[in-house]
């Protein structure tokens, strides 16, 4: 899973990514690992009372062109999975391509906010409604790893619901003829910056949990 935080939405243009979280699962929707950090933008970090993130949160913060490399390295050979998967990745690809990393339009990828009719009746489409009618708790939405939790935790209730049947496999065979990159080595130094901690905004809950 993949969840951006943004200074808005004119990502080919303006707008940067001021926060980005990666969620690993396994083929059963598991979580095996997970890391974020806040991007420094390099300009002002835009609607702060939607992302929680303020302009001297960032100042130490990586640029993406630094973190560039790891984010490649955790996709590899993996499907994106993205709520509204059309938005995050467009900022990706905008991203990745100032740091000189090319990406595909054929990039393996998924989208749960698409999947969301089959599987979750009588609600709307956001994440937090989507996760509402799972019976989903999002700990602070709309920070990137709570919502790219969320996500997650999304994506194994659809699993579930579907006994497996979930149509994987274009996104596999997209992933089994990608033209990969080589990950870089991995020295332990990947620069992250957490975001700073606050009272926790959670989504209500309706039903019971799956």
């Amino acid at each position: 899973m993949v969840d951006v935080e943004t200074t808005g939405l004119a990502s080919r243009t303006r707008d940067r990514v001021v926060e980005i979280a990666v969620v690993l699962t396994d083929p059963d929707g598991r979580v095996q690992h997970e890391w974020s950090t806040l991007v420094n933008p390099l300009r002002d970090v835009g609607p702060t009372w939607v992302h929680g993130i303020r302009a001297r949160d960032v100042a130490a913060a990586p640029t993406f062109g630094e973190i560039a490399g790891d984010v490649m390295a955790a996709l590899s050979g993996r499907v994106l999975v993205a709520h509204n998967v059309g938005f995050d990745f467009s900022f990706l690809t905008a991203e990745l391509g100032r740091a000189h990393v090319p990406v595909r339009a054929d990039f393996p990828r998924i989208c749960t906010m698409r999947w969301s009719d089959a599987f979750v009746h009588g609600a709307s489409r956001k994440l937090v409604h989507c996760c509402e009618a799972a019976g989903i708790e999002i700990v602070d939405a709309h920070s990137a790893l709570g919502d790219a939790r969320a996500t997650a935790d999304l994506l194994g209730f659809y699993l579930r619901r579907s006994g497996g049947r979930v149509p994987w496999e274009p996104a596999v065979a997209q992933c089994d003829t990608y033209p990969w990159l080589i990950p870089p080595a991995d020295d332990g130094a990947v620069p992250v910056l957490a975001r700073p901690r606050r009272a926790a905004r959670i989504s209500g809950v309706l039903g019971a949990a799956v």
